[in-house]
Order: C-alpha cells, then sequence, then structure tokens
C-alpha cells in the first residue's frame, strides 16, 4: 500500500525504518494496521480488539490509543460481541447493517431464543429498519396495562445515565426510591471489569 502510495505521489524515494521484532510483535503491529482500515465492518473490528485484548493483554484505553479510536467506540464494538451467533453472522456476511446490530443489542436481552430468531428472519425477509427496531424494544419495554408519566426526577435519572452511558461506553442503569437507590454498570468481560474497578478507585 506504501509503495502503491508513493508511486501515484510521484516520488521516487521514502523514508524508511527497519525494526528487529519477534513474531509476535509483528502479529501485534499487523493486526493494528488491519484495524486501522476503513473496509473492516463492526464485527471484523470487534474480533479485532478482542484479539488484541486476549493474546495481548491490552486494556480497552490501550487499544484505543494504538488504533486511534476513542474507548467508548472500542467497549460499543466488543459489546457486538455478546449477541447470538446467528446475528453476529449475519452481520459479519451484511445481512444486517451495523446499525441493525447496534438496536439488537437490548432486543436480544428482552426476547426469548424464538422470538429473536424469528426477528432476524424478519428483518431479512421484510427489510425491517433500525428506527422500527428501536420503536420495537420501546413498545416492549412500556407497562401495557397502565400508562407511568416520567416524574421530573426519572427525567433527571435518565438523563444521567445516558450522560454516563456515553462516557464510559457502557449500560448504566439507575434506580431509586424515596431516600436511597442504586447505579449498576455493565462490564462485557473479565478485562472490561478490572478497567471498570480501575476506573471507580480513580
Amino acid at each position: 500500500r506504501r509503495w502503491r502510495a508513493a508511486r501515484r505521489a510521484g516520488l521516487s524515494e521514502v523514508p524508511v525504518i527497519i525494526r528487529e521484532i519477534d513474531d509476535k510483535t509483528c502479529l501485534e503491529l499487523s493486526l493494528i494496521e488491519n484495524l486501522q482500515r476503513e473496509n473492516l465492518n463492526v464485527i471484523e473490528e470487534a474480533k479485532g480488539y478482542q484479539r488484541l485484548a486476549k493474546e495481548f493483554s491490552m486494556t480497552q484505553e490501550i487499544i484505543a490509543q494504538r488504533v486511534g479510536k476513542s474507548r467508548p467506540v472500542i467497549a460499543n464494538a466488543l459489546r457486538l460481541l455478546s449477541l447470538p451467533e446467528k446475528a453476529i453472522q449475519m452481520t459479519e456476511s451484511g445481512e444486517l447493517s451495523a446499525g441493525h446490530a447496534r438496536a439488537l443489542l437490548p432486543l436480544a436481552e428482552k426476547l426469548s431464543p424464538e422470538e429473536f430468531e424469528k426477528l432476524l428472519e424478519d428483518i431479512k425477509n421484510k427489510n425491517i429498519t433500525v428506527r422500527e427496531l428501536e420503536n420495537l424494544y420501546k413498545r416492549l419495554c412500556e407497562n401495557p396495562v397502565k400508562e407511568k408519566k416520567e416524574r421530573p426526577e426519572e427525567i433527571y435519572y435518565a438523563e444521567i445515565e445516558g450522560e454516563i452511558s456515553e462516557k464510559w461506553g457502557r449500560k448504566v442503569r439507575i434506580s431509586a426510591a424515596k431516600n436511597k437507590g442504586k447505579i449498576e454498570l455493565e462490564f462485557y468481560n473479565k478485562e472490561d471489569f478490572e478497567e471498570l474497578i480501575r476506573a471507580l478507585k480513580k
């Protein structure tokens, strides 16, 4: 790629750095370079990040620095690997878009395996949009018996959930009664849990 770029730029000489590195470092550098390409789909990216975490013991923060992306982007990509296998395969093959895959994450928790399988077929055969999936999730979250009017404090908690979720790249739930409550922070694997603990200790 560099040789072709030099030819197109009309260069006859280019600076070169020669490194003496072992096979493991060579594999790591090759993997990082591949992750910086623009034509990878989201599952290929996520699997690449997963390899860096598992095989090279990189934290999400280090991965983000090495590939030039934010840590929430890395965390959100890795979350896609928690989807049922069929959804992962369909996203990797291009049958599902990245937007569809992200919208399916919360639905995978709400639906039974059979219902989720049927939803995948409907997306494929009926061209269900990302917005329709988001609306489906909202309907599933609604109380079918009685519509509940949001109190001001619930709106406030929802805003805080959104801010923390965006900053930390993980799902956040705040539940509160009169004078007490709890905050739940999701983690997606052992390495992510350890990184969350380090962040909380700071």
